[in-house]
């Protein structure tokens, strides 16, 4: 009854836009409507020239030039088929979605309901033939909806998360992906609405003719909030839902959802009509209806619902947000054309942009002006009798550092209040140095955290893999937002530090609830109460029985497999301040390795004790291949 009230209200909607478009039917309104169509008129690549296009299409005129099937064959790429595999007595079902950047997939609200049903899905790309008929070798990625997760029902669309790499090992950046342009005018009606989709789950299908949009009534013809569907006459089938629907240019201007049943009016009520002039029963076959149109859903209101819940205070604000900074991204310069994908050395990667299920995720792009003017980590923070510079690494660590990108020379990371230096094997910092003003401590709550990113400044894969985080094993911040959120520029070092280089991999209880968390709390507390300027050194202890994640993962970890992240067992702390005139210092260990061993797979829940253990500053000089000449009088 539920797909039936659905059909019926789709035909509803059909018939309501039919007779609006009838009113502006008028040659002058349609003559200005097209006037004012949005053109893409790049040199780039993948740009296609509005003046080839557009005088013959809008002429009626069948004539296309050849790069429009080169371009198409491009378009095809971020075009998956979708397969959900929810077992027992629901089964298995199969749909059809799109890369619209990096890493993040659009379909249909209908098709992937909740987080859950995402969990249970895969997409697969490549899953058609090649020009002599056999098939290709398809790519089968996993989806992440712990990573993003965004929908809506009312306009029957889903952002989901697809892993990094495939089952086999292929990136998804090879897949590339098409653009949503959030202006309007990239098609017309009496035009053509072409649908890349895997019709029934079977291998990729191109509806290229009989395919004109029917209905399609312009804003500046109706002014109301819900103008958000679009009508066309392309075939498509069962498994088409969620499909691309793409103008002549190649730009997408609609999500396909559903099609658009006959009905007839009976007893005051309307009902779904059959293939052979029948009603149709409540649990009448899909196949079994007479669709005389198809119903998609316009790609600048789906823009429009994200900015608003991006706005919101809602759960899923962050993805959001996360999804929206990845359309404005790839759409900022409307002369890039229609989509991306890498077949020429003049296009850029954009790095995927994720949404974390603890502290929401998001991956930006590389960008040096958000670092260019931090200061860093200062020396003379405790007054210029006392500085304390940063610590020396030994000549065997020296060459383990990573190195920045925009100087070789220099492998030091400064932000604002702090500064952290990178292992390059480890991909994780081997300390972050930390200045801690109680008496400027940024008075009320803490803002909403902000979004991670990567750091720019040197190479990412020198960088903690985020797809090994989780609720489970979080981020832990070397510099916590605490600590450094102090004076008129807090904002500022909150932001930065949300960046990879700042955190290693801790167990939820550890950094969350117990030892680090607890540590953290007395720190700052001691420095508010007593109006201190504290310096602090936090790192990892590095040890070849550090375990592998790949070695602790569980069935259902969807990290990416040979990161060849290790999670420290140890991690230490030295704090250093001035009290009555005199130099303090307090320097401890803390073990995550027994919450480690009880997490059992990494992806469950657990409760374990451990401990906060004070050690010498020799002792850390030992396990760390740090040198903190200046600590040697700090008592």
């Amino acid at each position: 009854m539920a797909i039936l009230s659905d059909m019926i209200d789709t035909a509803k909607r059909f018939a309501h836009w039919s007779e609006i478009q009838d009113k502006h039917r008028d040659k002058d309104v349609e003559t200005k409507m097209k006037a004012s169509r949005l053109r893409f008129t790049g040199t780039h690549l993948l740009a296609v020239d509005s003046s080839v296009f557009f005088e013959q299409v809008l002429e009626d005129d069948d004539l296309m030039p050849v790069r429009y099937f080169e371009i198409g064959q491009l378009a095809c790429k971020p075009v998956g088929r979708i397969r959900v595999n929810l077992g027992g007595s629901v089964g298995e079902g199969f749909a059809t979605g799109f890369l619209v950047a990096p890493g993040i997939l659009l379909t249909n609200w209908h098709v992937l309901r909740d987080s859950s049903w995402a969990k249970a899905a895969t997409v697969t790309f490549d899953a058609g033939d090649d020009a002599k008929g056999y098939p290709k070798t398809a790519r089968v990625f996993p989806l992440t909806p712990e990573v993003l997760y965004v929908a809506d029902e009312k306009l029957d669309y889903c952002f989901v998360g697809v892993r990094d790499h495939s089952t086999d090992g292929v990136a998804i950046e090879s897949f590339g992906y098409l653009r949503l342009f959030r202006q309007v005018g990239k098609i017309t009606r009496d035009e053509y609405a072409t649908i890349i989709q895997h019709p029934r789950g079977r291998q990729k299908q191109i509806a290229l003719r009989n395919n004109q949009v029917i209905v399609y009534v312009y804003d500046e013809e109706y002014q109301g909030k819900n103008n958000s569907f679009m009508y066309y006459s392309t075939d498509t089938t069962h498994g088409s839902s969620g499909s691309p629907v793409l103008s002549d240019q190649w730009f997408v201007v609609a999500l396909h959802r559903r099609g658009v049943p006959e009905t007839k009016k009976v007893e005051g009520k309307l009902r779904v009509v059959t293939i052979d002039d029948k009603l149709a029963a409540a649990d009448e076959p899909e196949d079994r209806i007479n669709y005389i149109a198809n119903e998609g859903v316009r790609v600048s209101k789906i823009i429009a619902s994200i900015a608003a819940k991006a706005k919101s205070k809602a759960g899923n604000a962050a993805a959001a947000i996360a999804v929206q900074d990845a359309i404005n991204e790839t759409t900022a310069d409307t002369t890039l054309g229609p989509l991306w994908v890498s077949v020429s050395q003049t296009t850029t990667v954009t790095r995927p942009r994720d949404v974390g299920t603890f502290d929401m995720l998001e991956v930006v792009h590389r960008s040096l002006s958000g670092f260019r003017d931090a200061a860093g980590y200062k020396a003379n923070f405790l007054g210029a009798a006392h500085a304390v510079a940063l610590p020396q690494p030994s000549n065997a660590l020296l060459g383990q550092i990573a190195r920045r990108t925009d100087d070789p020379a220099d492998f030091v990371l400064p932000f604002n209040h702090f500064t952290t230096v990178m292992h390059a094997a480890r991909r994780l910092p081997v300390y972050a140095a930390v200045n801690i003003d109680g008496a400027k401590k940024t008075a009320g709550g803490m803002p909403n955290r902000p979004q991670w990113s990567y750091d720019p400044r040197i190479a990412e894969d020198h960088q903690p893999d985020d797809t090994i985080f989780s609720s489970e094993v979080q981020r832990g911040h070397m510099a916590a937002r605490d600590l450094i959120y102090w004076g008129d520029d807090a904002s500022i070092a909150d932001r930065h530090s949300f960046t990879l280089t700042n955190v290693c991999p801790q167990i939820g209880a550890f950094n969350g609830n117990r030892e680090w968390a607890m540590l953290e709390r007395r720190i700052i507390n001691m420095a508010t109460s007593g109006s201190l300027a504290i310096s602090a050194f936090i790192g990892p202890v590095f040890a070849k029985s550090d375990p592998l994640y790949d070695s602790l993962r569980g069935p259902r970890s969807t990290a990416a497999v040979g990161t060849g992240i290790r999670l420290p067992n140890r991690f230490w702390y030295i704090i250093a301040r001035i009290e009555a005139g005199k130099r303090r210092k307090r320097c401890f260990l803390l073990d995550q390795s027994d919450d480690i061993a009880g997490a059992g797979e990494l992806e469950v829940d657990f409760e374990t004790p451990a401990t906060v253990k004070e050690t010498t500053l020799a002792k850390i000089e030992q396990l760390t291949g740090l040198t903190f000449k200046d600590l040697k009088s700090f008592r």
